[in-house]
């Protein structure tokens, strides 16, 4: 791949991921994101190809270490760079977890989850829990389709057992139809499948929530944004 050919490749990931998030890459595209930081000029897509082809996964080439990285013949440098980013993922994970997770009351759920919004980049939320319902982990979902994807990939990477999903409508009135219904019965079932379980499924606009899990419908004064 020449240089001009190289740019341009690297624009278009970084365009994609800007567009889309993480989700929507594959797993030797993250790797590419990632290189790019530490293999200015060469042709990254191969490297990371032929990584993800020697060990299997992302998450094998980050856990190897530094030996394994140069044998397959990523430079010194770049091999310590992938070294360095585990282990700054696992100081992150391990202080996220003990120093700001907290219990989740579920009763203030669609509460939380309202303040969490911001309606004019996303319209669907997650905050997953673990067996004691601590928070470890909440964050955006790109869309409807990539709902159910989106929760078992976040689940698994943080070891979760509940997630709560919600839905935000702006100023629509209809917050539970059959349609709805039919959404999160699935969901459930599927997430159960894989031994998640869905605590809840909220669906909000600008004055009220409608919560799955007790089948109610809570008005502004629960669910209220901060001004």
């Amino acid at each position: 791949m020449s240089g001009s050919q190289n740019a341009g490749h690297r624009n278009r990931l970084r365009h994609k991921f800007e567009l889309g998030g993480l989700e929507i890459l594959e797993e030797h595209e993250i790797l590419e994101l990632l290189l790019f930081y530490c293999i200015p000029r060469r042709d990254t897509n191969k490297i990371a190809h032929g990584l993800i082809s020697k060990f299997g996964s992302l998450i094998n080439v980050l856990n190897a270490d530094k030996k394994e990285l140069m044998a397959a013949g990523v430079s010194e440098k770049a091999s310590e760079y992938l070294c360095d980013l585990k282990n700054i993922f696992e100081i992150y994970y391990a202080s996220r977890c003990s120093n700001e997770a907290k219990y989740i009351n579920l009763e203030i759920l669609p509460d939380l989850i309202y303040r969490s919004f911001d309606a004019d980049k996303f319209s669907y939320y997650m905050i997953l829990l673990n067996s004691r319902h601590k928070l470890i982990y909440s964050g955006q979902i790109k869309d409807k389709e990539s709902v159910e994807s989106s929760v078992v990939s976040m689940t698994g990477m943080y070891k979760a057992v509940y997630a709560v999903v919600a839905e935000y409508r702006g100023f629509s009135e209809c917050l539970c139809n059959d349609s709805d219904k039919e959404f999160v019965n699935g969901l459930s079932n599927n997430l159960k499948s894989v031994n998640i379980r869905l605590l809840d499924y909220i669906v909000l606009n600008e004055n009220e929530c409608y919560s799955f899990r007790n089948g109610q419908t809570q008005r502004k004064k629960v669910c209220c944004k901060p001004q």
